[in-house]
């Protein structure tokens, strides 16, 4: 019998000594199901080394009977290759059921190859090293099975399968149907999810800190279109239904689970899940002695702790939705900071309960009755949760389909691991071996390398009117595409003769032959522009998902220059990256130097963009200027206008008169202002410093007041020598990088960080430190304080004064003829104020 099904999840595990492959997912009717699939197999390519096929060559002469004895010397080779077999302790045998000699290509060279099956996905790591015993390079025995069998099979999971077979009796929590074949159907993706999400609360006598050995979970949500729910094992009078009273701890974890399971959801989500909620919870059922199997197979949770601890569940995709705002959504955002409050606002426009949570032990020790609040605040945060994956699944999903692989893999991967499997998913269909990610030595030697990076013009620092920016379209993609840049067309022997006289060029590529990644980003170039005409006449619900589709292949195209710079790329190529940036610099010097013949007053160039004060000129005359640099360019290259601003303030460097780089802020004609370069952009800055910094920014470009912005922030230093801001701003937030002992110096975060895992709180690269700087004596690391540490009359007014305020608007106010002693003197009207048009530059 056919079955159709869109897979959601994917597990690898063995039968009789045979791999198999399950997938998890629903049918045509929403029902769910296990597919187990036994018809791929393991394996891996393994090639001659080329040392080894010279020496064979060598031995064997030139005529053809040497040709000969060279083919029969190879043919011993392979037969060696295929004849491997490796005795386990056990007395069972691993071993290479079957090789087939297939043409491949690596690198821009045509080769042969073996492709070398086995029986278990396990085997391939013993095999591989036999292999290169013998003689031969491995090529792809680090790739997952499971991935494996998707990129090879084309299908594309949460699309539209069908398998063939019947349905057999197996210890399932959903039905499972064995499949002697599965195939794609289409690419038409599941109609709907049903998404679940949730959040814990514990018990927190230390404020904020809770301790996962002793500390119990007090409050657990769950939120999804049409369920509500807030378990909690301390009663107190409510007329909410959506709380649901528990006997205690371990009846709340069980009942957690039991409406896991019950609801089976495509996707279970959390926030900050990965780090927090479902460690806790394991944490705790282990306390309690409750079994947490949650997968369909009846597996447990699994938690996997290395750099970043990730939660899988067997058939239930689970997705940390932060993590996936951090690594993919969060280059989009305006905000600093990725806390669920700050996120929610700018994507949802909606915030938190407002309630100190600081506060839940003492309500749950001595006041039940203001518990119900706390419910409301566990419930809001479910809810955040959930709007935020549903907001965000357009971009995860067409990431999905783009590199074909799992909603749990994609939703954890950064723009590096998403490119690189890109071009994984390609080389199948250029017939190339992926090559193996570098080696220890390999990556010392990468991170020794360096290079000129992008070219910038250095601004004069001041007011101006009537700016215009032009910006490439996709620079850098289109510069690979034109100059056909790609590890495998670098220095070719057939253009020596080629190369181009342009600055710092020291390397040429292929003009006869397409390389393999400026195909592939010919093709995304192409695919995008395709795109965003659909998206032209496309309505709501559709454009939804095209802008999803366009912005994840502009993306994925803008991502490769730094993809082949990066020292962990399997297709790392640092001649590739220096000579994309060689070419950028030379098209971008090309378009100043014609504004500067056209009239323009060039204020400020970086990358791909170039900013011009109109002057006397019109835009009309930007216009036209623009349509000149375009009809110059290459055919995949072109400027655009990026948009008009009436107003804007370059700020001077740390030395010297001309500005510093990136450090901008536009108004635009919309009222919107663009801020570059900042602190306000750094993540390590408190709210004070950011707020005061955005407000004084927006008074000099939107009200011209420069006077007016002197008294306000003058104001804030008052406010803060009476102690009368609030905490929640003067909290830093730094994240960490590395591991703890990995730091040589300890900085105010990382000592925070220390105190917190002596406290039991799980710490480490990525994990976002807050801290408040107080009043006393020492380093500032002596003085960093958790939040809930902190008293409001405790903290150091003048370390936020003179580390946090005055750095955020000191060169502001520079360019309007204040110094920083103005600033902190005690008279507000302390220097006389010119008329900020005095100000404006030409």
């Amino acid at each position: 019998m056919k079955i159709q099904f869109y897979p959601a999840d994917i597990v690898a595990r063995s039968r009789s000594e045979k791999a198999e492959l399950g997938l998890y997912g629903r049918t045509n009717s929403g029902d769910l199901i296990l597919v187990e699939y036994g018809g791929f197999r393991p394996y891996f390519w393994a090639v001659l080394s080329q040392e080894l096929e010279e020496g064979i060559k060598s031995r064997a002469g030139s005529d053809e009977a040497h040709e000969m004895k060279y083919l029969s010397k190879k043919a011993g080779l392979y037969e060696q290759l295929k004849a491997i077999s490796v005795k386990k302790n056990d007395g069972s045998s691993i071993y290479v059921s079957e090789i087939e000699i297939s043409k491949k290509r690596f690198l821009g060279k045509d080769i042969e190859a073996a492709k070398v099956f086995c029986a278990l996905p396990s085997d391939v790591e013993e095999l591989r090293e036999h292999a290169k015993s013998i003689g031969f390079s491995v090529f792809e025995a680090d790739i997952p099975f499971s991935r494996r069998f998707l990129v090879d099979n084309e299908i594309t999971p949460l699309a539209l399968c069908e398998a063939e077979g019947e349905f057999i009796n197996q210890k399932s929590r959903v039905p499972v149907f064995l499949a002697e074949r599965l195939y794609k159907v289409s690419d038409e993706i599941m109609p709907r999810f049903k998404i679940i999400a949730f959040d814990i609360e514990t018990y927190n006598p230390q404020g904020k800190i809770a301790i996962p050995e002793k500390d119990p979970i007090v409050m657990c949500s769950f939120y999804a279109p049409g369920f509500e729910k807030v378990l909690t094992w301390k009663r107190f009078p409510t007329k909410h239904s959506y709380i649901e009273f528990v006997k205690d701890e371990r009846e709340l974890i069980e009942r957690f689970k039991q409406i896991v399971l019950e609801h089976k959801p495509d996707f279970l989500t959390g926030y900050f899940s990965d780090g927090f909620d479902l460690p806790y919870i394991k944490s705790r059922a282990d306390f309690n002695k409750v079994e947490l199997d949650l997968g369909l197979d009846y597996s447990p949770l699994a938690i996997r702790r290395g750099q970043l601890t990730t939660c899988r569940i067997i058939g239930i995709p689970h997705i940390d939705t932060l993590r996936f705002i951090r690594n993919i959504v969060a280059r989009s955002l305006e905000t600093s900071y990725l806390d669920l409050d700050s996120v929610a606002h700018e994507l949802l426009d909606e915030r938190k309960e407002d309630i100190d949570i600081a506060g839940l032990a003492s309500a749950w020790d001595n006041s039940p009755e203001k518990l119900e609040e706390f419910c409301k605040y566990n419930l809001k945060d479910s809810m955040l949760t959930y709007n935020l994956l549903d907001k965000t699944l357009p971009n995860l999903i067409e990431l999905i389909k783009i590199v074909r692989l799992s909603p749990f893999d994609v939703s954890r991967m950064s723009m590096s691991q998403i490119v690189e499997w890109y071009l994984i998913r390609e080389a199948k269909n250029f017939n190339e071996l992926v090559p193996n990610k570098p080696s220890h030595n390999d990556i010392i030697w990468r991170k020794s390398q360096t290079y000129q990076g992008a070219f910038v013009f250095e601004p004069q620092p001041g007011f101006y009117r009537d700016i215009v920016v032009f910006d490439f379209r996709s620079l850098y993609p289109s510069i690979i595409t034109t100059h056909n840049i790609s590890p495998d067309t670098v220095n070719c022997d057939c253009c020596k003769d080629g190369k181009e006289d342009i600055e710092d060029l020291n390397n040429w590529f292929c003009r006869k032959r397409k390389g393999f990644i400026s195909t592939v980003i010919s093709d995304i170039i192409t695919r995008r522009m395709r795109v965003k005409e659909i998206m032209k006449s496309a309505d709501a619900k559709d454009l939804k998902l095209l802008t999803a589709r366009e912005q994840a292949l502009k993306t994925i195209a803008n991502s490769m220059y730094g993809y082949m710079g990066f020292f962990a790329a399997r297709w790392y190529s640092i001649e590739c990256a220096k000579s994309i940036t060689a070419y950028g610099r030379y098209y971008i010097k090309q378009v100043i130097d014609r504004a500067m013949e056209a009239g323009f007053n060039v204020l400020y160039s970086d990358t791909d963009s170039v900013f011009l004060a109109l002057g006397k000129k019109s835009r009309p005359d930007a216009e036209k200027f623009l349509q000149e640099i375009n009809r110059e360019l290459p055919e995949m290259m072109e400027m655009e206008m990026e948009d008009f601003y009436p107003t804007g303030i370059f700020v001077s460097a740390k030395a010297g008169a001309y500005g510093a780089k990136k450090k901008y802020a536009l108004l635009s004609e919309k009222g919107k202002m663009k801020i570059r370069g900042f602190e306000t952009v750094r993540r390590n800055w408190s709210r004070i410093g950011k707020d005061v910094q955005e407000h004084v920014l927006s008074i000099i470009l939107k009200d011209g007041d420069g006077r007016k912005a002197f008294s306000y922030v003058k104001e804030i230093i008052e406010k803060l020598r009476k102690k009368q801001i609030p905490l929640e701003k003067l909290t830093i937030f730094t994240q960490l990088q590395k591991e703890l002992d990995s730091y040589s110096s300890v900085g105010p975060h990382v000592a925070v960080a220390q105190r917190m895992k002596e406290l039991g709180r799980v710490v480490g690269p990525g994990t976002v430190i807050p801290y408040i700087v107080v009043e006393g004596k020492g380093k500032i690391r002596d003085r960093a304080k958790l939040p809930e540490e902190v008293s409001q009359k405790s903290y150091d007014a003048e370390y936020y004064i003179n580390n946090q305020i005055i750095p955020s608007v000191g060169k502001i106010f520079e360019v309007l003829g204040y110094k920083e002693e103005d600033l902190l003197g005690e008279s507000v009207e302390s220097k006389k104020q010119k008329n900020l048009s005095a100000f404006f530059k030409k």
